[in-house]
C-alpha cells in the first residue's frame, strides 16, 4: 500500500496581493522591533516566532489542499499564542488563553468546511481555480 502526498499552491493576483501585504507588515514589525526589543534576552526567539507566524500565514494564503490549510491554521494559532505571551505577565497570559480559544473556534469552522468538502466529493479548496477553468472553457 502506498500513499501519495501532494503539496499544491495556487498563485494568482489575489494571493500575491495578500502575500505582499503580509510581507510588508512583517518587514515593518521586524524593523520596528529592532529598536525596542534589541536589549531583550530572547531577541532571536521573538524573531523566529515571528518568521514562523509569517510562514503560516503564507501557507494559508497559497494553500489549496485541506492539509495545507490545516497546517497553516494550526501554525498560525501556535505562533500567535507564543507571540501574545512573549512577555510573561498576567495580562498577556489571559490574552494568550483568549487567542487559543478563538483559534479553537476557527478549528471548528475548518472541520465543518472539511465535512462539507467531503460531502461534495472533493478535497480541494480550489474554488478560484475551478472558477477560472470554467470561465476559460466557456470563452473558447
Amino acid at each position: 500500500m502506498s500513499c501519495k502526498i501532494e503539496f499544491s499552491v495556487l498563485v494568482d493576483p489575489v494571493s500575491l496581493g495578500f502575500c505582499s501585504v503580509v510581507l510588508f507588515i512583517a518587514r515593518s514589525v521586524i524593523l520596528f522591533s529592532k529598536s525596542y526589543i534589541i536589549r531583550e534576552r530572547f531577541f532571536l526567539r521573538f524573531h523566529l516566532i515571528l518568521i514562523f507566524f509569517v510562514v503560516s500565514i503564507i501557507g494559508l494564503i497559497f494553500g489549496v489542499r485541506i492539509l495545507t490549510v490545516i497546517l497553516g491554521w494550526d501554525g498560525l494559532g501556535v505562533t500567535s499564542y507564543l507571540l501574545v505571551i512573549y512577555y510573561s505577565r498576567v495580562k498577556s497570559a489571559n490574552a494568550g488563553i483568549l487567542t487559543a480559544l478563538i483559534n479553537r473556534v476557527g478549528d471548528i469552522f475548518i472541520i465543518l468546511a472539511i465535512a462539507f468538502t467531503v460531502i461534495e466529493g472533493g478535497y480541494n479548496f480550489n474554488i478560484r481555480a475551478i472558477h477560472y477553468s470554467s470561465l476559460s472553457s466557456t470563452l473558447t
